[in-house]
């Protein structure tokens, strides 16, 4: 279970669960774009898919891309400008769709059949939530005074949208035999035809949750509710008991989660966060040069158009790195050549054949 700071705003957590390996990632970090401006603080989910390692590194290196990106447009575009939720929203747009992008490549350049990552950011400017997703990794808004938890994002996977169109209920949604079956995700050929990127207003000692569906897969919305609405207890202490519930409900899957309240200290506390940074911390880019072990994942795969979460994408032994190792390119190169001295030799056995049935 999480340890530390009761007090901790935003308090973050992640764990294995029954799983091997963890494939989820999480940020939260302050955007300062003006000097008389409250620094935005942005908060990511991603839960990576794809097999034991795929989605691990998908996930990490589509959380550092979407930081790179809202850093370098901030330095290139918006810095010194006071942002608007407008401008905040389209931002979010194309990072999710830059961030696509690039997981697209990756996933070419290595020859895997299938990986991607879910991922759900939020960006808090004063009181207002900007939100934006793609997958099954929600974005939670408990409104204290009405004592209401609503679910912000849209779920991507395959029953959430049979839900969203009425053609199921959003009972059957959390035992859907599909469940785990996403239609859009980062990695995706197409994004969702309906806006991703949501708006919200917070008020006083709101609360935000991010979190994998590991935390939220399982758990009815009132069960959530419950939770987020003890006004007795810490944020540790909301968090843990949400991770047990999952548990209890039979949840054997990564468990990340990210709880953030909204209030005048915490925003007074980025803003002294704000005033610490001499000057804006240099970020990692996406690590283009990525090496994973060489590993076989068994041939399991299906031509539908959408992604299962629980089955590894089919691989041989390959070098899985952004960039082709010089193996990769020779066997590019000896394809050609194979290639060519075929088409060179057709010609020549047709024209010979044609030679002995006039002869």
């Amino acid at each position: 279970m999480p340890h530390g700071n009761l007090n901790k705003n935003p308090f973050c957590h992640t764990t294995v669960n029954k799983r091997r390996n963890n494939e989820d990632q999480q940020s939260t970090f302050l955007l300062p774009y003006a000097e008389d401006a409250l620094p935005i603080r942005v908060v990511i989910v991603a839960d990576g898919m794809g097999g034991h390692e795929h989605g691990e590194d998908v996930s990490q290196q589509a959380v550092l891309k979407v930081k790179e990106f809202l850093n370098e447009s901030i330095e290139q575009v918006y810095e010194g400008v006071r942002l608007t939720p407008e401008d905040l929203k389209n931002l979010l747009r194309r990072a999710i769709e830059s961030t696509n992008q690039l997981v697209l490549r990756m996933v070419e350049i290595n020859d895997w059949k299938r990986a991607g990552s879910t991922i759900v950011i939020a960006a808090i400017l004063g009181d207002q939530l900007i939100a934006a997703n793609l997958g099954d990794s929600p974005l939670f808004h408990y409104q204290t005074r009405q004592r209401k938890v609503v679910r912000v994002t849209q779920d991507h996977s395959v029953p959430g949208i049979l839900a969203q169109a009425k053609l199921i209920s959003e009972e059957m949604v959390r035992y859907h035999e599909r469940r785990g079956q996403l239609e859009f995700f980062l990695g995706a050929e197409a994004l969702p035809p309906l806006d991703f990127v949501y708006e919200r207003t917070l008020e006083p000692d709101d609360l935000v949750l991010l979190c994998s569906d590991g935390v939220s897969g399982l758990m009815k919305l009132e069960q959530i509710e419950e939770v987020l609405g003890d006004s007795s207890s810490s944020l540790e202490e909301k968090a843990n008991q949400l991770i047990q519930t999952a548990r209890t409900l039979g949840e054997t899957d990564n468990q990340t989660l990210i709880l953030w309240q909204y209030s005048a200290m915490s925003a007074q506390n980025d803003r002294t966060s704000r005033s610490k940074l001499s000057s804006r911390e240099a970020l990692p880019a996406p690590d283009l040069e990525i090496n994973l072990a060489r590993s076989d994942i068994s041939q399991s795969t299906s031509q539908s158009s959408y992604y299962s979460r629980s089955t590894s994408p089919p691989r041989s032994s390959i070098e899985t790195s952004l960039v082709r190792s010089p193996r990769s390119r020779r066997r590019n190169r000896i394809a050609r050549w194979k290639l060519g001295i075929v088409l060179i030799l057709l010609p020549c056995f047709f024209l010979g054949r044609q030679s002995l049935l006039e002869k």
